[in-house]
């Protein structure tokens, strides 16, 4: 509308004088600034939009056909709004339900939220939106959840249609063999027993495909595609990316008790902590990382940066 009314205005100016060139000049900026605010404010109700439709789906208990309907209709709600011209520049950052990672850069980013099924376990959905710089373009991505029916996850290629899915919380960017390499972290609410906390790796294909399980994960000399933690529903596991170690952090896990080895729904944090580190296109496992002495060291070396 703003941008029309402007096409109306110049010509009406080129019509009186050439002088009106340098009022023509000054006033571009202020109608690109009035239609960038103009498309914010329409972002900004469909934001409020899809926070409601978030919150109904997370209060639905003990019916997921409700759930299920509700939830791909979001996806499919959210996807359009995500096409959309200048959808890219647009933050999504007060949807309530929803989560977002997003890059540096804000080229790319991902958006998950799940349901709950009468069992107890989870559906989780997602949108993989990424910007193309060499072709000027936007591309948009559904994530469909099949984890499933994925056997061997640990060593398994996936797509977009094959997502092993989780809600993620935290994205690591690498310079990669052809391109970049993102590691993201995510959760899983397994079960009624055991919770889930996922390693994954991305990375995008020229055209702008995500592939996710590159061969990044180097354990005991092993390579795998990403790593999966499995816990006590009743435990909280630690794994994060401390920047300034430049090294993935996770809590060591270990049975409550010597009798329940193998049984991962007595498994938790035993106060001691591993790692991966980047190096050479691969993350290799770092066994018994003293992060406690080292995270008390930092502390005290920046407190005394900053008395200075």
């Amino acid at each position: 509308m703003l941008r029309l009314l402007f096409m109306e205005f110049i010509l009406v100016i080129k019509c009186k004088n050439k002088i009106s060139i340098v009022l023509i000049a000054i006033l571009i900026p202020l109608f690109s600034i009035a239609e960038s605010i103009e498309k914010d404010s329409v972002f900004a109700s469909y934001e409020k939009e899809l926070s409601t439709k978030a919150i109904e789906i997370s209060k639905i208990r003990f019916n997921e056909k409700l759930a299920d309907s509700l939830s791909n209709s979001l996806a499919t709600y959210f996807n359009e709004i995500l096409e959309m011209d200048g959808a890219i520049n647009y933050p999504f950052d007060s949807i309530t339900s929803i989560g977002k990672v997003q890059t540096e850069n804000g080229k790319l980013r991902i958006f998950t939220w799940n349901m709950v099924r009468d069992n107890g376990t989870y559906t989780y959905f997602g949108l993989l939106q990424v910007e193309l710089k060499e072709q000027k373009d936007v591309k948009t991505y559904r994530l469909f959840d099949k984890s499933d029916s994925i056997i061997n996850p640990e060593s398994s290629f996936l797509t977009n249609a094959n997502w092993f899915g989780a809600l993620y919380y935290e994205i690591i960017e690498s310079k990669f063999i052809d391109g970049n390499l993102y590691t993201l972290l995510g959760w899983d609410g397994n079960d009624l027993y055991t919770n889930k906390t996922i390693i994954e790796s991305l990375t995008i294909t020229q055209n702008g495909e995500p592939k996710f399980g590159a061969y990044v994960f180097n354990i005991d000399k092993k390579k795998q595609r990403r790593v999966i933690f499995e816990y006590s529903r009743m435990a909280n596991m630690m794994v994060h990316y401390d920047s300034e170690l430049d090294m993935i952090v996770y809590d060591h896990l270990a049975p409550s008790n010597p009798v329940y080895e193998g049984n991962n729904a007595y498994y938790g944090p035993d106060f001691s902590f591993d790692g991966f580190q980047f190096e050479n296109n691969v993350w290799n496992h770092v066994s018994d990382v003293n992060y406690e002495s080292i995270r008390s060291k930092n502390v005290k070396k920046n407190f005394k940066k900053r008395k200075r």
